[in-house]
């Protein structure tokens, strides 16, 4: 009996895998997740989204945390809304949805110009969104890999998931 419950043990680790996922950065806006482990198969990352799901993290995509974190800086708002707003000024006057001097038209144009100089440094602060997040779990020449997945802040603690290989 026991020979059986060790063949059985055996045979379901050799059918499986284990990922470890740890957050790394804890933010107000969003947190840094690592996911590492020694998959016999490189794993999607829609595989590594749906496990990070079932334990209650609401995952973002790259786009979405670049999204989250330009919006960071005060002076970057204002200075996008201002840019925006001046940039629209400049175009509904020179549609002629809106009567305006051609002097007129200049200066809001020259100013919309001004603003939008002046977002890369107000910006300059802004984390940038790691590259490699949002990859798949590629297989290194050790045989494991690692990524990184972006997710709204949470309570939840590091975790190791076992996941069989015929699920990927």
């Amino acid at each position: 009996m026991r020979f059986l419950i060790l063949f059985a043990l055996t045979c379901s680790l050799a059918w499986s895998q284990t990922l470890s996922f740890s957050p790394q950065i804890h933010g107000k806006n969003l947190d840094t997740w690592a996911v590492s482990g020694c998959p016999l198969k490189a794993m999607s990352i829609g595989s590594i989204y749906a496990i990070a799901s079932a334990h209650g993290i609401i995952w973002l995509t790259p786009a979405t945390a670049s999204a989250i974190l330009s919006h960071k800086t005060v002076i970057g708002r204002i200075v996008r809304i201002g840019g925006y707003g001046a940039a629209g000024t400049s175009a509904l006057i020179g549609l002629a949805a809106i009567k305006a001097s051609a002097s007129v038209f200049t200066r809001v144009t020259i100013a919309a110009a001004l603003i939008n100089s002046l977002l890369p440094p107000a910006q300059k602060d802004v984390p940038v969104v790691d590259p490699s997040a949002g990859q798949a779990l590629s297989i290194g020449p050790d045989g494991c890999g690692s990524t990184i997945l972006y997710a709204w802040p949470s309570s939840i603690g590091p975790f190791v998931e076992t996941v069989a290989i015929g699920r990927e």
